[in-house]
C-alpha cells in the first residue's frame, strides 16, 4: 500500500444514523432488504442456516437486471482484461 492508501484506511469515522442512508444509500438499501427478506420469507432464522439465507440473496441481488443468459456473456466478455502478453489478468 501505498503511504495515502494507508492514511486514509486508518481513520474510520462513525457516521450519525440520520445520514447513513445518504452517505451509503446502496449499502443501505441492500441491507434494508436482506433483513426483509429473512424476516418475510424465512419466518424463522437458525444459525445453521443463516450463510445459506445470506447467499441467496446475494445471488438474486447481483443478478437483478440481468433478463436473459445472452446479456449475462455479454457483460462478461466486455468487462473482461487482457494484458498485453494475451493472459488473462481477471
Amino acid at each position: 500500500m501505498t503511504g495515502t492508501k494507508r492514511s486514509v484506511l486508518s481513520k474510520p469515522q462513525t457516521i450519525p444514523k440520520k445520514e447513513a442512508g445518504k452517505l451509503l444509500p446502496w449499502v443501505h438499501r441492500s441491507i434494508s432488504n436482506a433483513k426483509r427478506m429473512l424476516l418475510d420469507v424465512h419466518h424463522r432464522i437458525d444459525d445453521d442456516f443463516l450463510q445459506n439465507y445470506l447467499n441467496a440473496y446475494v445471488y438474486k441481488l447481483n443478478r437483478r437486471y440481468f433478463d436473459n443468459i445472452f446479456d449475462r456473456l455479454l457483460v462478461a466478455a466486455v468487462s473482461y482484461r487482457w494484458n498485453d502478453l494475451g493472459e488473462t489478468c481477471g
